[in-house]
């Protein structure tokens, strides 16, 4: 099977979703198509060494949105519920390597608008 959609631009309008995985892990991506979609590329050979092979208990769609807004809404499920347990847009490994995990470490802690991270954490 392959995936069901290339790569476009980061302002592409669709669907940023969460697949719940087995043993508590999730996956952050975007399909502008819709959940049917996501899971036919989360089930195809071209999918991600940290979704391959694992269960998949659940499909979140989170809201409309853009592209670009994934790798923001990873960082915010990594910090919810641990980076070791959540994969999306440029952190997609199953083990990360250094350089990605310092990377996590900057972006997690790293406040510098505190209007989007109220946002984040609905607290306006």
């Amino acid at each position: 099977m392959k995936p069901t959609q290339k790569w476009g631009g980061k302002n592409d309008e669709g669907y940023i979703m969460v697949a719940v995985l087995e043993n508590f892990e999730f996956y952050v991506g975007f399909d502008m198509k819709g959940s049917e979609s996501f899971v036919s590329y989360l089930k195809s050979d071209g999918a991600l060494e940290f979704v391959k092979n694992k269960k998949i208990i659940q499909i979140v769609v989170l809201r409309k949105g853009k592209r670009k807004e994934v790798p923001d809404v990873t960082i915010h499920m990594m910090k919810l519920y641990g980076w070791w347990r959540v994969r999306g847009r440029h952190f997609t490994k199953a083990q990360l390597d250094e350089k990605s995990l310092k990377k996590i470490t900057d972006e997690m802690f790293k406040i510098t608008d505190i209007k989007k991270w109220k946002e984040m954490h609905d607290l306006e």
